[in-house]
């Protein structure tokens, strides 16, 4: 009986130890400085300015963008939001874009205007990780 009881002593010892083999590896360890998950997507912010004078309420316009101006051309969204605001002004956000170019549209009720700089009809926006793409979009 003694060594029976002396096996499993023993038995039961080992079972402990190999389960703190298996524990206590990576215990006590801890990060003091652990790094964010690198940002994946970009975001666009947008104003959205009425001209004077011109007189109509925006509020649930679609902002849409697009990859290429043919894209654009034949309504092939990529990601969109509604714009909200009141009066002259209104906002949008589009968040989680994948880095790269877009060509934006607001659109209510089938009118659709693009985004333009400096008079350049389609201009492109360019989104990169981590970083807002803030601009604006005139309706004259």
């Amino acid at each position: 009986m003694g060594s029976v009881f002396s096996m499993l002593s023993r038995l039961t010892l080992l079972c402990v130890l190999m389960v703190g083999l298996v524990v206590l590896p990576g215990c006590g360890k801890s990060d003091s400085n652990p790094t964010a998950p690198a940002a994946t997507t970009g975001t666009i912010k947008g104003t959205v300015q009425l001209a004077a004078g011109v007189s109509t309420n925006l509020n649930n316009a679609r902002v849409a963008i697009y990859t290429s101006v043919a894209d654009l051309s034949a309504d092939r969204v990529v990601k969109e939001t509604a714009l909200s605001g009141s009066g002259a002004t209104y906002q949008f956000t589009l968040n989680d874009v994948t880095p790269g170019t877009y060509y934006l549209d607001v659109c209510l009720n089938g009118n659709c205007a693009s985004y333009t700089t400096n008079g350049t009809s389609e201009a492109p926006i360019s989104v990169a990780a981590g970083q807002t793409a803030n601009i604006t979009v005139n309706i004259r």
